[in-house]
């Protein structure tokens, strides 16, 4: 995210300039879907990253669109600075779901925490989990960046689709 800037007189911002400046916000939109197949490694996501400041707190949510067959389900977690730390909840569909109405997991998680996420039918079925959370970087500036993966090997892929949406908010 980019950090603070210093307006001359008479200067107009522009859409972008209000939302980067004014609300400290940055918004992510996954352009392509991505996918994993037979690795339960977790592994960044090629798009849901975001560059975060040294000494600074975010609100955290994530729009997280994703297809898993019920073989190889999803898990995700949270990677950010060494000095990062986050409380977060999945609120997704439980691995044990059998239908796409079903329990939703509010369990809290640490920036470790890899909660699974149900698959449904296969992984042509779009799902949707809505993570939130708040991440305090202290003295090291880096990225908080989605990693996932299957939970469990399947040759059957899992993935993370386009429009995904990661927003993060600058709130100290």
């Amino acid at each position: 995210m980019t950090g603070f800037k210093t307006f001359s007189t008479n200067e107009v911002m522009d859409a972008s300039e209000m939302t980067t400046y004014l609300v400290q916000q940055a918004v992510i939109i996954k352009s392509v879907d991505e996918s994993v197949t037979s690795s339960t490694t977790l592994q960044a996501d090629n798009e849901l990253v975001v560059a975060v400041s040294a000494n600074t707190d975010y609100l955290v949510e994530c729009f997280l669109i994703y297809g898993a067959d019920p073989a190889g389900d999803i898990k995700t977690d949270w990677d950010g600075p060494a000095s990062a730390t986050m409380d977060w909840v999945a609120d997704a569909i439980t691995q044990s779901a059998t239908a796409t109405v079903d329990q939703v997991s509010r369990t809290a998680q640490s920036i470790s925490g890899t909660p699974s996420h149900g698959g449904i039918t296969n992984n042509s079925t779009n799902l949707v989990a809505l993570h939130k959370g708040i991440v305090r970087v202290a003295g090291t500036a880096g990225n908080l960046t989605l990693t996932w993966a299957q939970q469990a090997s399947s040759a059957n892929a899992t993935f993370v689709r386009a429009n995904s949406t990661l927003i993060v908010t600058r709130i100290s």
